[in-house]
């Protein structure tokens, strides 16, 4: 007997323009991350990530997606919004890896590094 694999559609987990997508999208794994960029525990979970991603290579298809806590991240929201604005000049990863995650500090203070401002 064989087993086919069942293909399971959850409209919240589709894949969509709005994402920040590396990899192919035939890889079968895709590893979707819900993150804050003042958020210690996302901060903490990047290095993991980016090895995931060598240690998989094309096997893997990363997506991001911002999800600012902004009731105890008052600067998260303003960071996304930074982090979509380079995204919409081809720099999102420079963002990510750049910037990385924020502090106290202002947001304006980590855009300057990849000059969006």
């Amino acid at each position: 007997m064989t087993q086919q694999a069942v293909k399971r559609t959850i409209p919240e987990l589709e894949i969509n323009a709005r994402d920040h997508i590396q990899g192919p999208a035939t890889a079968p794994v895709i590893l979707i991350e819900y993150g804050d960029f003042q958020c210690p525990s996302c901060g903490e979970a990047f290095p993991i990530v980016k090895q995931v991603q060598q240690t998989l290579g094309d096997n893997l298809q990363f997506v991001y997606r911002h999800f600012p806590l902004m009731s105890i991240h008052p600067h998260a929201e303003m960071a996304a919004e930074a982090a979509e604005s380079a995204g919409a000049q081809n720099r999102f990863g420079r963002c990510t890896t750049t910037s990385s995650r924020i502090k106290s500090h202002s947001v304006p203070s980590c855009c300057r590094p990849l000059q969006l401002i």
